[in-house]
């Protein structure tokens, strides 16, 4: 007997579950097959706990490099889904950290293809797609631009027209609920998308280039000629949304923090590239960490202060995607002053408020509420602007052109399981994006003119239809190795 377990609401997950349990049955040699959704918490909670033989999921990497595909998926000790499907192979272990630390492009790739070989032949997962997507807004939204890198929308650059319904919202309905909105161990992307709007990193992309990251809260930045040092000198005059200055202190807690709490389920295990970093990890994993282990790593000075607005990181080895782990929301810069008003930090441990209530970032939106089904963002009306840079490329914003302003006062985030009900409510206005199914396709672009040509022509006046859109997701099998 074999369940194929898919979240629910998502009707692309559902079709190729129904379609594999039937296979399986027609193969008439005594398989008991069947699919079963469960809510999105459900879904999240019963993989992380090892519960489900089979599941259906996607994934989105966090920084664009090879290392971030191959640790989440393939590292035994680092890696979100061996954890959850008990895959093991020291061999492959031992290949991944050797080829992140390899710079000739030749020589990495070789083991690369290593790698894939043993994984191909151990079977942990079923790759079943790279999808591509198709955005549908109403034509009254402006600056809405596109970067497959990014969680979810950058609500700072959005406006809308002159006779939009709801002129002061922006209202977008999906499938997910965040599973927390700490950066520290959120590890999702409806999560992600808050916390895109609502903290900010020391690098980020160029608006929608993928290809490479810039300082953001960063101003500029150094590397030693060895690769294990990285000198980021910070922006100055940028507060957070509680009034306390954003500085060297409060990247240091942020980083460190990260770290502490150490989910074994989240994004930590990118930080273990800093000095001394990854046997704490390792120790906070096996629920043996101390406040002493804590302060003998603090005493390598692997996040140095060198003065109020300059930090040196220091690297166990050298790591060429750094910066880009630094763009990844395990890394948001976070008040120091919210987070120990609100329960400060302990070892291996969540933040149960800030899990829920957020903290306060230096981003274009303020956190105002998250209740069953529905997160709500108000705009900072004090966001100090963004990098103020000229020229470049980037989407139809004002997103590398000059000063950010958000316009719009508020967001709304809501959870909307019923496709019916997503798809009826971007005709009818009320509200300005939706996730909108593949069988619903037809009724906003012209789908014989797409599945002939893979253009995408819009069919309705009021909704502008973009696409298709190239992601670096990936939909996969996971094979639970305890079954």
């Amino acid at each position: 007997k074999i369940t194929f377990y898919y979240n629910e609401g998502n009707a692309a997950r559902e079709k190729a579950c129904l379609l594999l349990a039937s296979a399986l049955r027609n193969l008439d040699v005594g398989i008991e097959a069947n699919a079963q959704a469960l809510a999105w918490p459900q879904f999240l909670q019963a993989v992380r706990e090892r519960r489900l033989p089979v599941f259906f999921l996607g994934w989105a990497p966090d920084f664009i490099d090879p290392d971030d595909y191959l640790v989440p998926f393939l590292h035994s000790e680092k890696g979100t889904f061996p954890i959850r499907t008990s895959y093991k192979n020291p061999q492959v272990d031992e290949l991944i950290d050797l080829q992140s630390r390899i710079f000739d492009p030749a020589e990495r790739a070789r083991v690369i293809n290593q790698i894939c070989t043993m994984a191909y032949n151990d079977v942990p997962y079923l790759w079943e797609a790279q999808p591509e997507v198709i955005h549908f807004e109403r034509t009254w939204i402006q600056g809405w631009f596109y970067n497959p890198a990014f969680a979810g929308f950058y609500y700072a650059t959005i406006s809308k027209a002159p006779g939009a319904s709801n002129p002061d919202a922006i209202i977008v309905e999906s499938i997910g609920e965040p599973d927390y909105l700490d950066p520290a161990v959120d590890y999702e992307t409806a999560g992600g998308e808050v916390l895109q709007n609502v903290f900010e990193t020391l690098f980020w992309f160029d608006g929608s280039d993928t290809s490479k990251v810039i300082p953001w809260l960063a101003e500029s930045y150094e590397v030693s000629e060895d690769g294990m040092t990285y000198t980021i000198y910070l922006r100055r005059g940028i507060k957070f949304h509680d009034g306390t200055p954003f500085n060297a202190t409060a990247v240091k807690y942020s980083l460190e923090r990260a770290i502490i709490i150490g989910d074994p389920d989240g994004p930590a295990w990118m930080l273990d590239v800093i000095k001394g970093t990854g046997p704490l990890l390792e120790k906070i994993w096996e629920g043996s960490a101390t406040w002493e282990d804590v302060e003998e790593w603090r005493a390598q000075n692997p996040i140095e202060i060198v003065d109020d607005y300059t930090v040196k990181i220091h690297l166990e080895r050298p790591y060429s995607p750094f910066p880009s782990v630094l763009a990844f929301t395990v890394c948001s810069i976070v008040s120091p002053s919210y987070v120990e008003a609100h329960g400060g930090v302990e070892i291996g441990k969540h933040n149960e408020w800030i899990d829920k209530n957020c903290a306060a970032g230096t981003g274009p939106y303020i956190f105002e509420s998250w209740e069953a089904g529905t997160v709500i963002l108000r705009r900072n009306p004090n966001y100090w602007g963004g990098p103020k840079r000229g020229g470049g490329g980037g989407g139809p914003t004002n997103y590398v052109f000059g000063r950010i302003e958000p316009k719009i006062e508020r967001v709304i985030l809501k959870t909307v399981t019923d496709a019916n009900t997503r798809l009826t409510d971007l005709l009818s206005g009320a509200c300005d994006f939706a996730y909108i199914i593949r069988d619903h396709w037809n009724q906003l672009i012209d789908f014989d003119h797409w599945t002939s040509t893979h253009e995408v022509i819009g069919i309705n006046p009021d909704i502008r239809a973009i696409g298709p859109l190239p992601t670096f997701n990936l939909d996969f099998i996971g094979i639970n190795f305890r079954y």
